[in-house]
């Protein structure tokens, strides 16, 4: 995890550069996010619906860790030790595997009391684990690369050598219809729209 916050701040500084290809990766981070957050909280749901189909007369007790892991995570701040986010993004992936270990949890509980079965246990965690792993996967295979949008749209030297590397950008990313919520283009491109208004 420290590894994939550091590569979404290295997008959201190089997004702060006007990089177009940062904000494609943004946007595509932030979605892949959304995605994997939904679908792990449709298998919470499940489970917790199946956890609450049983006999009146019993009672099951919320399971827990014996030994939880606390994650420090730290907003630029380079003095302390631990994960250290420079994005609300940074945040995203934490809440995602609160998300994912509410899931284990509720699954091995679940197994436990016979009321799924071991097949239907692994599935569930693979799937969960596979929405994570995806997610983290769009983050480690950003690259960086120094080409603005005005580089794209002069189409300068660096700007075709960028686009033989990594493809097209995205019209609409190009464009600013299409951004991150988190990106800082966002705003700037607010803030030009209602100042030549």
């Amino acid at each position: 995890m420290p590894r994939v916050i550091q590569r979404t701040g290295l997008m959201s500084r190089d997004a702060e550069g006007d990089y177009s290809y940062a904000d494609m990766a943004l946007l595509k981070l932030e979605n892949a996010l959304d995605l994997a957050t939904t679908e792990i909280q449709k298998l919470v749901d499940e489970l917790e619906a199946t956890l609450k189909a049983i006999p009146a007369r019993f009672s099951l007790t919320d399971v827990s860790s014996v030994s939880p892991l606390n994650i420090g995570v730290f907003s630029r701040t380079p003095l302390n030790i631990g994960v250290f986010s420079r994005t609300p993004l940074g945040y995203r992936y934490v809440w995602l595997l609160v998300g994912y270990d509410q899931l284990a949890m509720k699954v091995f509980q679940a197994s436990h009391y016979g009321l799924i079965s071991g097949k239907e246990r692994d599935e569930m965690l693979s799937n969960g684990g596979h929405l994570v792993h995806k997610v983290y996967g769009v983050a480690q295979h950003y690259r960086s690369f120094a080409v603005t949008r005005a580089d794209l749209q002069q189409n300068t030297v660096i700007a075709s050598e960028a686009v033989k590397l990594l493809g097209d950008v995205d019209l609409d990313v190009m464009a600013g219809k299409m951004l991150s919520t988190f990106s800082t283009n966002l705003i700037k491109l607010a803030e030009n729209s209602a100042a030549s208004e």
